[in-house]
């Protein structure tokens, strides 16, 4: 191709040499950017493995080389190592309604979304009930890993309550999957209609203790793709360190609604850029693929590990088993 565009330039004597120079590099730039277009944004699978012992993960974190992991349906939240083995597990929810080792549907507080707080300095766990039940998924148990463990438990009746009466939202789209912390806000994850609830956060620690009878949130509804016509929802999400951005994971299921579950189509791994998020947000969605195929998992959280390369992530996401065994699965991002 640059032979050819040499030539062009030797017989066209009206054309200068500087065009000619600068078409071949114009040439170049093209074809590099199409190559750089082809590894941006994209995430490739780079290990896989079943956890036995934690079923239907729904949100993990990994703080201080270890990860905490929730599952939706058992009262534990379970520390392991960097080699996913058990080290401890905490009960944050009563053990009363348990079948064997965990909760019938019915019963299960429903813990799906999970973030790293800072009070006053130190670091806590929020692990919030997806509220699409009430009271059994109303709960907010906060966890201090910097401090034996204490675990403290808040209803959020009246929090959800609000939150229905103000979207006009029904109870059964009121079905929260992921939580994230960046900077001085709060970010709670709606699946039932795709929405983002940004909170000051410490407006919303005020309300906690008692000393804020309500705090308003910004409301973003998102634009999330469809897969076989079938809508992508939100299902865990999780800060980027040192940039304006959130990590999300949105599953596709094949249900008539966000409480039964049905056959998983596949997953995407999406980012939103805060300095743009707005109402009818669209942000960038990549499918997991293997093979040039969706992935048919159902990818229920996500975190990132420290180690980091230039405009690259290194994620490790969990899935619900819905009953069988859960997965790990290691993963790089480039974007």
């Amino acid at each position: 191709m640059v032979d050819y565009l040499y030539k062009v330039i030797l017989k066209r004597k009206k054309r200068s040499v500087i065009e000619g120079i600068s078409l071949i590099l114009l040439f170049i730039f093209c074809s590099l950017s199409r190559c750089k277009e082809k590894n941006l944004h994209s995430i490739t699978v780079t290990g896989r493995r079943v956890l036995p012992d934690i079923p239907s993960v729904s949100g993990m974190e990994f703080v201080n080389g270890n990860f905490f992991i929730i599952s939706d349906n058992t009262p534990w939240l379970y520390q392991l190592n960097d080699r996913y083995e058990i080290l401890d597990t905490i009960q944050i929810a009563p053990t009363g309604n348990l079948k064997g080792n965990i909760f019938e549907k019915q019963a299960k507080p429903d813990f799906e979304g999970m973030a790293l707080v800072a009070v006053e300095g130190k670091k806590e766990l929020f692990i919030f009930g997806s509220g699409s039940k009430s009271p059994e998924r109303n709960l907010l148990v906060c966890v201090a890993i910097e401090n034996n463990n204490m675990v403290r438990a808040y209803c959020l009746d009246t929090f959800y309550q609000k939150i229905l009466s103000d979207t006009k939202l029904k109870r059964e789209a009121l079905n929260i999957e992921g939580i994230a912390v960046k900077d001085k806000y709060l970010y709670l994850f709606n699946r039932g209609n795709n929405a983002i609830w940004e909170y000051e956060l410490e407006d919303f620690l005020a309300y906690l203790e008692g000393k804020k009878t309500w705090t308003e949130p910004h409301v973003y509804s998102i634009l999330l793709p469809k897969y076989k016509n079938i809508q992508a929802g939100f299902s865990g999400a999780t800060a980027i360190s040192g940039e304006p951005k959130i990590i999300f994971t949105a599953s596709v299921e094949n249900t008539a609604n966000w409480m039964d579950d049905g056959e998983v189509l596949g997953s995407y791994i999406g980012i939103v850029d805060l300095t743009q998020l707005k109402d009818q947000y669209q942000p960038i969605c990549i499918p997991i693929l293997k093979e040039d195929k969706m992935l048919k998992i159902k990818a229920e959280s996500v975190c990132i590990l420290p180690e980091k390369e230039q405009r690259a992530l290194c994620l490790v996401m969990a899935t619900d088993s819905d009953g069988g065994a859960s997965e790990i699965i290691k993963a790089r991002l480039n974007f």
